[in-house]
């Protein structure tokens, strides 16, 4: 009786809400691609996730190193996990030293970590929230032996091909983070596949969803094969662990999709939010690595994927076309656009803009004026986790200051 009470409330409450505003809910930062028929897909999977194999990761790998226009695909479990077998593939010493933007996620530092490698900082510049490059010059000197060069945002880098050349000049392995970028191109050449790697993500904030998922990408046989060795002996996602993966993908439809959001979002919220999956478990905060690190992407993952990864370039679309309503804003407001360097092709997970620092700490100013909700990547250097890199005076500027504008409305 207790449980049907408080569903009752909470679908009196969500009805209330709705008149008031008029309307349904905006879309949200998660979730976005996430359709009726993947919510369909992810409950048929669910009658029996082990029913998915090697085969059909297989296929999803193909797909996308054919949607890519790279030679080798591996699927993992998150893009820090493939991350984390891309850096362990390289057969480094320990406490080697690796070249982390100073403005990123903590998981691409625990990811350097957990292979026994050391981080060290390069500064970002604030026209596409890439790595300076002169910045990493510094770093060549003192035995960087792997730069991660990251596109955010969905924008290229800035410095992407100097940064590249400068690399390959002093044989320093590039692994390009696209975790927010998939499907971002250079001269008509996909994000991914200028450096050595790439890594991308599929998690449920990313450019397209399955709430986790990875992929590595590479066009060099022999690092193929290094990489494919460490895909092998990875970690095997236990069926439970699945099942959660997909109730958490049907809960985000339902949750925040379906046209009946504001009558089921109380509901689902009471009835399944303490089995959903976080973004990052409190190990990882804490910098323990996980026992599950690094796994490969389970078979029913893996069919949800290759189903998204058919919708990326429509969303992508539908990204740039509301960036370019976001210019206009910009213009209209003084706000300086983030740098769309010649001949890219961003895809606009977000639309960055640096902001007053008043502005970022309460973004309410544009759930009033806007009626949108910010993201705030990244609020420290490596968000969520406290703290400041003094060496990195532009990351610093931009955690202080960049707000991103959703580009799904």
């Amino acid at each position: 009786m207790v449980g049907w009470a408080l569903k009752l409330c909470s679908i009196s409450r969500r009805l209330k809400a709705l008149v008031r505003r008029g309307g349904l809910p905006r879309t949200p930062l998660v979730g976005q691609t996430l359709e009726r028929e993947d919510a369909r897909l992810a409950g048929r999977l669910l009658r029996d996730p082990t029913s998915c194999g090697l085969g059909e990761v297989a296929e999803f790998e193909n797909a996308f190193a054919r949607w890519l226009g790279s030679r080798y695909a591996f699927a993992f479990d998150s893009c820090r996990g493939a991350l984390y077998a891309v850096l362990r593939s390289l057969g480094l010493k320990d406490c080697e030293k690796v070249a982390v933007p100073g403005y990123t996620c903590v998981a691409v530092y625990n990811a350097v970590r957990f292979a026994g490698l050391r981080p060290v900082f390069a500064d970002i510049e604030l026209d596409s929230f890439g790595v300076d490059a002169q910045s990493f010059r510094r770093l060549v000197k003192s035995g960087v032996r792997v730069l991660i060069l990251h596109h955010l945002y969905g924008l290229v880098a800035r410095d992407l091909e100097e940064l590249v050349s400068l690399a390959k000049d002093h044989e320093i392995t590039v692994i390009e983070d696209c975790a927010q970028s998939a499907g971002a191109k250079l001269g008509g050449r996909a994000v991914g596949t200028f450096g050595d790697f790439g890594v991308f993500s599929s998690e449920m904030s990313k450019v397209f969803c399955t709430v986790r998922g990875g992929v590595a990408v590479t066009d060099d046989p022999l690092l193929a094969e290094r990489l494919r060795e460490e895909w092998v002996r990875a970690p095997v996602v236990p069926s439970s662990v699945v099942r959660r993966q997909l109730r958490h993908v049907r809960y985000l439809y339902y949750r925040y999709k379906s046209r009946w959001r504001a009558i089921l979002g109380g509901y689902l919220d009471w009835r399944l939010r303490e089995t959903l999956l976080p973004a990052l478990d409190a190990m990882e905060l804490g910098g323990t690595r996980p026992a599950l690190f690094g796994a490969r992407m389970p078979g029913a993952v893996a069919v949800l994927a290759l189903h998204q990864l058919g919708k990326v370039d429509s969303y992508n679309r539908k990204r740039r076309q509301w960036a370019k309503t976001w210019d206009t804003w910009c213009d209209a407001h003084g706000f300086r656009r983030p740098l769309v360097i010649p001949g890219s092709e961003p895809v606009f997970l977000r639309y960055p803009v640096l902001v007053d620092p008043e502005m970022k700490e309460d973004t309410r100013w544009a759930e009033r004026e806007l009626g949108v909700t910010l993201g705030v990547w990244f609020k420290t250097n490596l968000h969520p986790i406290p703290g400041t890199i003094p060496e990195c005076p532009a990351a610093n500027e931009a955690v202080r200051r960049c707000v991103n504008f959703p580009t799904l409305l």
